[in-house]
């Protein structure tokens, strides 16, 4: 009897002994995956957290760069035109030569007679500018040169020049001047039998130097 007692105490300690390390077992087991799974998350969070740090840097990057090109791009400010005032005006075209005159507007031609008269200055017959003073040295000049080469003054002289060359058809032309043109004097010779209604039988020029030019 003793020794069935002994014998189902010592099963009865195996038993619990096999309990316990069942039971240690899985609490071993179950502390492993518990630290496995944290491990896992902290992983987890750890990249997770890499990705938003990089996506926040990329941000960041890319907002500075474009505040950066906003902040450093010039404006550029179309110029405007200064417009040129008479005064301006009047000195350009004191600067001007005869070729720079062929299109100019009534306004430049005005404001150029205004600065050549404010300034003493005048225009030769090529149109360069002079001063007044040698402009009327010039005409001087002229007036002695065409004073010198003229042989006609008069309209009698005229008519004399005309009749010695053409004659009077035997006394039957009568000559006269009808008048001062540019160069000379329009001398014409008349016949009263001539059947036309004037009676002009012939007209011509003689010229301030002595020629004649018949018309």
């Amino acid at each position: 009897m003793k020794k069935l007692s002994v014998a189902l105490l010592v099963c009865s300690a195996l038993l619990l002994s096999a309990c316990s390390n069942d039971k240690t077992t899985d609490s071993t087991s179950k502390q492993q995956e518990t630290k496995s799974s944290q491990t896992k998350e902290s992983s987890s969070t750890t990249t997770t957290s890499s990705i938003s740090s990089a996506t926040t840097d990329s941000s960041s990057t890319a907002v500075t760069s474009s505040t950066t090109n906003s902040v450093t791009t010039p404006v550029t400010t179309p110029a405007t035109a200064q417009e040129e005032t008479y005064e301006q005006l009047k000195q350009r075209t004191l600067q001007s030569i005869p070729t720079d005159r062929v299109n100019w507007s009534n306004k430049e031609w005005e404001a150029f007679g205004m600065a050549l008269s404010e300034n003493g200055l005048a225009m030769d017959d090529a149109g360069n500018i002079i001063t007044q003073a040698q402009k009327e040295q010039l005409e001087a000049e002229k007036q002695q040169a065409d004073s010198q080469s003229q042989v006609v003054h008069s309209a009698e002289q005229a008519v004399q020049i005309a009749q010695s060359q053409f004659g009077d058809n035997g006394g039957a032309w009568t000559w006269g001047s009808m008048g001062e043109v540019d160069d000379g004097y329009f001398v014409k010779a008349v016949d009263p039998n001539d059947g036309t209604m004037t009676h002009t039988v012939k007209s011509v020029i003689v010229h301030y130097d002595g020629s004649v030019t018949e018309n």
